[in-house]
């Protein structure tokens, strides 16, 4: 019962709110550039533009929230630390 599954963990978490959205960005940016080049007209342009704009908001959010995780995840691994010392010692 090393630090296999607190790494693991991260692992997944990093995948899952990073990795998925970076692609979902991926297939939105190409979806925006194939509509590009059939010249669509303004307003639909604007309203795909409108789109990819929320789209690259969200995945700031959701790296920021990502930051959080992993913070957290520090703090909670620096408490049993500190904890595991405190036992040992006492």
């Amino acid at each position: 019962m090393g630090f296999g599954f607190p790494i693991l963990a991260m692992l997944f978490m990093v995948v899952l709110y990073v990795g998925i959205p970076a692609g979902l960005f991926y297939l939105g940016f190409r979806f925006v550039r194939a509509m590009e080049r059939r010249s669509v007209g303004s307003t639909q342009q604007a309203e795909l533009s409108e789109r990819l704009l929320r789209l690259e908001e969200r995945i700031e959010q959701l790296a920021g929230d990502v930051e959080q995780a992993i913070e957290a995840r520090r703090f909670d691994e620096r408490l049993l630390g500190e904890r595991a010392n405190r036992d040992e010692a006492g």
